[in-house]
């Protein structure tokens, strides 16, 4: 999948068009938080080739506006790697700011010492986090609101989340965890090696929870354990609810209901020992032409949760329990899909034979490699498999 050092499929644009007012060359560490602190709307900070090593955290000091963000880059994708050995890597609490072409690394000794690449809070409205690659975070993106304020309408696109190594930390391991914040648009993006070995050992490639609502989360390739998928722990792909969160974070104070309104489709979810697409306390959700390898299928509970599932291909099952509405049609379930596709385990999902057609939704009008889904289409993520699943 696209990251930053990454081929995406053709045919495909990024959601943003900056139109920057001036560009500030940034050649070192201390030049770049003085510059993050200080940019206005319409500036363009870009760092020059190299390493940074990053050992506090970088606070976004202004706000951009909706036509001029503020827009942090390299020029060239994998030009740029900040090393990070904060807590966090950078803060982001003003609307507006785009982030682009970056690679960040945590290289903290303690992994409970580096917690995310991107904590984006409060009026952080309109973030965007395009073409970055980052990898050895517990959650490397995490999405809450703040004293009543909320990031909404934010974007995460064309960007590789990865870890080296399982997480050794109790710390909630989400490579997104997005909590209570309206709008956002997960796409296109490459999110693998989720492991936990600390805590819980409970952990989530796409967790979305907290009383938010329209986020979508499509044309993902989610593969939890690329390798050793038998090790310890339990690993979820992408989650409408997650777990229950706190009411004190909840966007309504309850959260009776976990999510509302939001759409899983188009994804790729490969080799997560618990269910590839998880829905607790998700209502009116649209779960679409998904393709599940090697996962338990789809699960739904509580009475909260009505969801539907259409044109979804998936090994395990579909399940409703503890009350939950699942409306499930024209999807196809296989006990191994290696006796439909030619290499799924593998993320070869060529067809062996013509498949069953399966009826397209409105709301998702694109196909895993962004072709436009015909009106009668194959169950699965792909309409064919034209652009390179497994990159």
């Amino acid at each position: 999948m696209p990251g930053a050092s990454s081929s995406t499929c053709p045919g495909r644009a990024a959601a943003t068009d900056a139109t920057p007012r001036a560009t500030t060359l940034v050649t070192s560490v201390d030049e770049l938080a003085t510059a993050v602190a200080a940019a206005l709307p319409g500036q363009v900070l870009e760092l020059a080739p190299g390493t940074y090593a990053l050992s506090q955290t970088l606070t976004t000091g202004h706000a951009g506006l909706a036509a001029q963000p503020i827009v942090l880059r390299a020029a060239k994708p994998g030009s740029v790697e900040i090393v990070v050995t904060a807590l966090q890597a950078v803060v982001v609490n003003q609307p507006y700011w785009v982030f682009e072409n970056l690679n960040w690394r945590g290289a903290c000794l303690q992994h409970d010492d580096c917690e995310h690449a991107f904590h984006i809070v409060a009026r952080a409205r309109g973030t965007v986090i395009l073409n970055n690659r980052i990898s050895d975070f517990n959650a490397h993106l995490k999405i809450n609101g703040q004293d009543g304020a909320w990031p909404d309408d934010g974007l995460l696109q064309f960007s590789t989340l990865t870890n080296s190594a399982p997480r050794r930390t109790a710390s909630p391991v989400s490579l997104v965890d997005l909590v209570g914040a309206s709008g956002w648009q997960v796409a296109d993006n490459h999110v693998e090696r989720t492991a936990k070995e600390g805590g819980n050992r409970i952990s989530y490639g796409v967790c979305v929870k907290g009383a938010g609502q329209q986020v979508r989360v499509e044309r993902n390739l989610v593969v939890c354990t690329p390798e050793r998928v038998s090790q310890p722990g339990l690993r979820v792909g992408i989650s409408l609810g997650c777990g229950a969160t706190g009411k004190e974070f909840c966007r309504d104070g309850r959260c009776d209901v976990e999510q509302s309104n939001s759409v899983v489709a188009n994804n790729v979810v490969a080799h997560c020992n618990d269910f590839g697409i998880d829905l607790h306390r998700a209502r009116n959700a649209l779960v679409a032409h998904n393709t599940l390898v090697n996962t338990a299928g789809i699960d739904a509970r509580q009475p909260t949760t009505h969801a539907v599932a259409v044109g979804n291909l998936l090994e395990g099952r579909l399940r409703a329990r503890d009350g939950a509405r699942l409306d499930a049609r024209d999807n196809a379930v296989a006990s191994q899909l290696a006796t439909l596709m030619t290499a799924p385990n593998a993320l070869d999902l060529h067809w062996v034979e013509p498949s069953d057609q399966s009826r397209s939704t409105p709301e998702t009008d694109r196909d895993f490699c962004g072709q436009r889904r015909p009106p009668v289409s194959p169950p699965g993520a792909t309409v064919q498999p034209a652009c390179d699943v497994g990159r």
